[in-house]
């Protein structure tokens, strides 16, 4: 038996999910990123895990009182796309792949965490990410609840069996998406397909509210006709504005010109 309800905060609101011994805090910051930060709490111990974590002071402090003022107990941090500094709770394990540390210091997470850095000034957390364990993939149990790790090209996606769930960095059913060519294309939608047959009821991503099984369908849909739009364009400028002719509701357009860029990497947006 699942619940679900919705909790105001003074800047952000935490979309709250019961499933089966699970208690699944859903924080949406309403920061500029629009960043998601997901606590994964264990209903009978109180003992819990975050997902990836806020990264302006304002959400910072605000995620930080609303653990405290519902006893959670957090044991760690799962820190997968957004390492950022370490203002939030900085005394919690922080647990990284060798991908995912990569990533956040070297890679091209780092760079935009510098962008965002230099965008928004001190208000926004861009230390230097550290991590307290180095994790693989496969299962890993934190707080009594069972995860399973798994990395990808970038950093790593995490599956709950329990709670029929899985953590995506983006999905976003009506917003356009990074896709870096075509066979990102196929991967993306593979492995959107492999969490559908797998059974999976929610899913969690660090820039969308919780999404379900019909909205995954519909972003397979939507990278399938990406696909599609790319192969028969032959320009960005083509791709972009027959993509925003097909799917003219859809936000994120600076997503959609970087994907573009991807596409078509010789003919960059003027």
């Amino acid at each position: 038996m699942s619940t679900r309800r919705v909790e105001k905060l003074n800047v952000g609101e935490v979309t709250v999910f019961d499933l089966d011994g699970i208690r699944i805090h859903s924080y949406d910051t309403k920061d500029p990123l629009d960043d998601q930060a997901i606590i994964i709490e264990n209903i009978e111990t109180r003992d819990a895990f975050a997902i990836e974590h806020p990264g302006f002071d304002e959400s910072i402090t605000e995620l930080t009182e609303y653990i405290r003022m519902n006893g959670i107990r957090l044991a760690a941090q799962l820190l997968a796309y957004h390492g950022g500094g370490n203002r939030f709770m900085p005394n919690v394990e922080k647990m990284m792949t060798q991908g995912a540390l990569d990533f956040t210091n070297i890679g091209a997470g780092r760079a935009m965490v510098k962008k965002f850095s230099g965008t928004f000034g001190k208000t926004f957390d861009g230390g230097p990410c550290t991590t307290d364990t180095i994790i693989g993939g496969g299962p890993l149990e934190i707080a009594g609840i069972r995860v399973i790790i798994n990395p990808d090209q970038e950093a790593y996606e995490i599956e709950i069996p329990t709670a029929r769930a899985a953590y995506v960095h983006m999905i976003g059913h009506d917003c356009h998406s990074i896709v870096g060519g075509p066979d990102h294309a196929d991967i993306i939608i593979s492995n959107l397909q492999r969490y559908l047959d797998r059974g999976y009821e929610l899913f969690l991503t660090s820039h969308y509210r919780p999404e379900t099984r019909e909205d995954v369908m519909t972003k397979i849909a939507y990278i399938s006709r990406l696909r599609d739009i790319a192969s028969g364009s032959r320009s960005s400028d083509e791709f972009i504005g027959t993509m925003i002719s097909e799917f003219p509701d859809y936000s994120g357009k600076n997503y959609l010109e970087m994907t573009a860029d991807a596409f078509f990497p010789q003919q960059p947006l003027r």
